[in-house]
């Protein structure tokens, strides 16, 4: 009898210490299972983590690439060998490359009432439209498309041209949605941001050395608060407008003498590096303000000094 005892005893031991040995091995198979994919986890994140650093530096390699594949190709062209195209204008011949050394002077004499103040007959380049700065969507702003790249573009000006001064008397008309250089009035504007300047305004400012920032209406004003901060922080020489032409996946440009940089986003680096190597190349370089101010919205503020000796300093 005691022989049966014990032995039943004994059984029930063993299968007390089976349960709880299954119980332990599960929780060490559950434990290493959670550790395995805890360090998965982290080994995803990590790959994850150095993809986008990799995609961020392939991504500025190209933007390098192509910036400096811009610059070289430009230095290759000159008068005689450029085809592509001469004039943001409707013309039909050949420019003639005789620069007017009095074109200067004939502007001082052209900004007057009977020509161009600045104040009179404004309505013929602009009828005063709410169209040209408002959008009438805002519901569905211009968003950023990653697959979308920002572009520079040249115009090649001839180093002997001289851009004619237009009367109010006469319209201007272009044949490129945004052109570079070209002719335009003999008042231009004031430095700083409008309500809305339109071009045949601003390309005088270029001719200046001026950066013009434009944005489409329906850019998305995070990004127009963006590349404003570095324009006025790179040069009291610019103007802002909003210019409704602008492409809607590239609704932000700065545009030089002979030079324009389309963006769907703002890459601060990029754009001040276009500053940089773009701005005050104009072939009249002036700090003095224009006769025109019609909406301006705010003054520009100098920066570096008057002359913008110092660009971007930032």
């Amino acid at each position: 009898m005691k022989f049966l005892v014990a032995a039943f005893v004994i059984i029930t031991f063993i299968l007390i210490l089976e349960v709880h040995s299954e119980s332990l091995l599960s929780d060490i198979l559950q434990l290493s299972k959670n550790n395995g994919k805890h360090s998965m986890d982290e080994e995803e994140q990590l790959q994850r983590s150095d993809d986008e650093t990799r995609m961020k530096g392939l991504e500025a390699y190209r933007r390098s690439i192509s910036d400096r594949g811009l610059t070289c190709a430009s230095l290759r062209f000159s008068d005689e060998n450029w085809t592509g195209r001469w004039l943001p204008e409707k013309i039909t011949e050949r420019p003639q490359m005789q620069h007017d050394k009095n074109s200067t002077n004939n502007m001082w004499q052209m900004i007057n009432a009977t020509c161009d103040d600045g104040h009179t007959n404004l309505t013929v380049d602009w009828d005063l439209s709410p169209i040209n700065y408002t959008c009438f969507d805002p519901a569905h702003v211009l968003l950023p498309d990653p697959n979308t790249r920002g572009m520079i573009s040249r115009d090649y000006v001839p180093a002997a041209y001289s851009a004619r001064h237009i009367c109010m008397k006469s319209t201007i008309e272009y044949d490129t949605f945004l052109p570079t250089f070209g002719p335009h009035r003999p008042a231009w504007p004031k430095y700083g941001e409008y309500q809305f300047v339109p071009r045949q305004r601003w390309l005088h400012n270029l001719e200046h050395g001026a950066v013009v920032m434009l944005y489409h209406p329906c850019a998305h004003p995070v990004l127009v608060n963006r590349l404003r901060r570095v324009v006025t922080s790179c040069l009291y020489r610019h103007v802002i407008t909003p210019y409704t032409l602008l492409p809607p996946n590239r609704p932000l440009a700065l545009v030089t003498w002979g030079w324009a940089y389309l963006m769907p986003d703002v890459d601060t680096e990029s754009a001040i590096k276009f500053i940089r190597e773009h701005a005050l190349n104009g072939p009249e370089r002036t700090h003095n303000d224009g006769q025109y101010d019609q909406f301006l919205l705010k003054h520009a503020e100098i920066v570096s000094n008057i002359e913008d000796e110092t660009i971007c300093p930032i």
